[in-house]
C-alpha cells in the first residue's frame, strides 16, 4: 500500500481553527434567534404609553404621573384588579366623542369592577360596596389631589356596575374626565394595564430583569 502524501494527513475540516469558528457562527445564530423572538414577544406583550395631559397627576407625597412622561403598559389580557392604572381606548365614548379634537385613549386608575357599588358624598369621600357583599367601605387613596366630588351637582353620584364593566377616576380628581362624566366603560375597552414600577419608582427581583429587556427593546 502507498504511503499516504504527508500534505494530506489532517483534513481541514478537523481542524481546531475551524471548529472554532463554527462553534462561535452556531452561537451568533442562537443569539440572532433568541434576540429576534424576545423581540417579538416583549412588542406583542408591552407597549409604550406617553401621556397627554396632568389628569393622573394626583398627590405630592405618592409617586404621581406626570404629564409628558413615558410609561410602561403590558397589554390587556382579560384580568384587571381595583387600584390598576389602565390605558382605555374611547373611540366608542359618546361623552369624550363629543370634544373638536377627542382623544383616542385615556389613562385612568380603576376604582371598582363589575358588581360593585361606588357612593361618591358630597365632602368628595369614595365608598365603594364590593360585589358579594353588604358592608360600605370607604376607599383609603393617598395618591389622589383635590376633591372626588363630581363638579356638577347634577351629576350621578352612586353607581353600580354592571356584568363587565368598569369605573375609572384619575388622580387628579379635579381635573379629570372620567367615568364620573361618561359612565362606567366596558372592560373591552381596556387596550393595557400600566406596569407599577414604571411609575412607582423602579422594579426590584426578577421583576427588574422583565424591566431590563422591557426597556431594551421598546426604548423610551
Amino acid at each position: 500500500m502507498k504511503k499516504r502524501p504527508s500534505m494530506l494527513g489532517t483534513r481541514e475540516k478537523d481542524s481546531p481553527s475551524r471548529k472554532a469558528f463554527w462553534a462561535v457562527v452556531y452561537c451568533l445564530l442562537i443569539f440572532c434567534a433568541l434576540f429576534l423572538i424576545a423581540d417579538i414577544w416583549i412588542k406583542q406583550s408591552y407597549f409604550l404609553v406617553n401621556v397627554d395631559g396632568v389628569s393622573m397627576q394626583g398627590s405630592p407625597e405618592d409617586r404621581t404621573i406626570h404629564d409628558g412622561d413615558v410609561l410602561y403598559a403590558a397589554r390587556y389580557n382579560g384580568e384587571v384588579r381595583r387600584g390598576d392604572v389602565v390605558v382605555i381606548d374611547v373611540s366608542n365614548s359618546p361623552y369624550f366623542q363629543r370634544r373638536p379634537d377627542p382623544p383616542t385613549n385615556i389613562i385612568k386608575r380603576v376604582i371598582a369592577t363589575e358588581g360593585d357599588t361606588l357612593r361618591i358624598d358630597g365632602d368628595g369621600a369614595v365608598y365603594l360596596r364590593r360585589a358579594g357583599t353588604e358592608e360600605e367601605e370607604l376607599l383609603e387613596e393617598p395618591y389622589i389631589k383635590g376633591n372626588s366630588a363630581p363638579k356638577s351637582l347634577h351629576g350621578k353620584w352612586e353607581w353600580t356596575l354592571k356584568e363587565g364593566e368598569i369605573f375609572v377616576m384619575g388622580d387628579n380628581r379635579e381635573d379629570s374626565d372620567d367615568s364620573r362624566y361618561a359612565g362606567a366603560f366596558p372592560a373591552e375597552d381596556i387596550i393595557g394595564v400600566v406596569l407599577d414600577w414604571s411609575y412607582l419608582g423602579g422594579a426590584s427581583g426578577w421583576e427588574s430583569v422583565t424591566a431590563f429587556f422591557i426597556r431594551t427593546f421598546l426604548g423610551g
